[in-house]
């Protein structure tokens, strides 16, 4: 079964390169430039892990992490920053996300994470 990833940076060539790496991999996306907008796909959409930009423009990736767990504590999460990357990255991961990531980000590390976390759902 094909996974779903919320994929949230508002730089749109991060966002742009991101999908379609992502999307030559097999994976089905939803895209979103905002916090306001990662928010609303985690009320309406159903998907299996995220990708989240620390700093948006309007809700930071933080608050979306916050949200999507209020709906589902589950959803697998990968944040990622170009800033403060000891404390983006402690914040992170006390809000449960999975890996942190600096950016910019490595597109083959990301891959190899998002099979890390698809092989730990399979072994639950």
């Amino acid at each position: 079964m094909q996974k779903k990833i919320l994929v949230v940076d508002d730089d749109a060539l991060t966002l742009e390169t991101i999908g379609e790496f992502l999307a030559s991999k097999g994976y089905e996306l939803l895209l979103a430039r905002t916090g306001s907008k990662a928010m609303q796909f985690a009320r309406e959409e159903k998907f299996d892990a995220t990708i989240l930009d620390v700093n948006l423009p309007d809700i930071d990736g933080f608050a979306v992490l916050e949200e999507i767990r209020k709906g589902s504590a589950n959803i697998p999460a990968i944040m990622m920053s170009a800033k403060n990357e000891s404390e983006c990255r402690a914040r992170s991961l006390e809000l449960g996300a999975n890996f942190f990531l600096s950016k910019p980000v490595k597109l083959s590390l990301l891959e190899w994470e998002l099979k890390e976390i698809f092989r730990e759902e399979v072994n639950r």
